[in-house]
């Protein structure tokens, strides 16, 4: 009998933004509001899969997302680079069997 094991994909996406334009010196009651991250569903793979992670869902109350900036630790706790780590959507391939994040 075949088992499957899989490992449990998670990461942590850091957004941010700037206030963009002029604001008239009078108008005291505007903000630059922190946007907010999203990363994508939680995934659950096979050892050596391709894990597609997607911050496309990531948003910010004054719709200016400068960039993004995806960090992934493996179940030892080191840092791994993704493929792309400065994009909306960007991937990886687990190389050990556990929880990333």
């Amino acid at each position: 009998m075949w088992k499957k094991t899989f490992v449990v994909a998670l990461a942590l996406l850091t957004v941010a933004s700037t206030a963009a334009g002029t604001v008239p010196l009078a108008d005291t009651t505007s903000s630059n509001e922190a946007p907010l991250a999203d990363a994508g569903l939680d995934q659950e793979v096979t050892k050596d899969a391709t894990v597609i992670l997607d911050g496309t869902g990531s948003r910010d109350p004054n719709g200016d997302i400068e960039r993004y900036n995806w960090s992934i630790r493996t179940p030892n706790d080191e840092t791994i680079t993704s493929e792309c780590p400065d994009c909306a959507r960007t991937k990886f391939a687990p190389s050990e069997l556990d929880r990333y994040r």
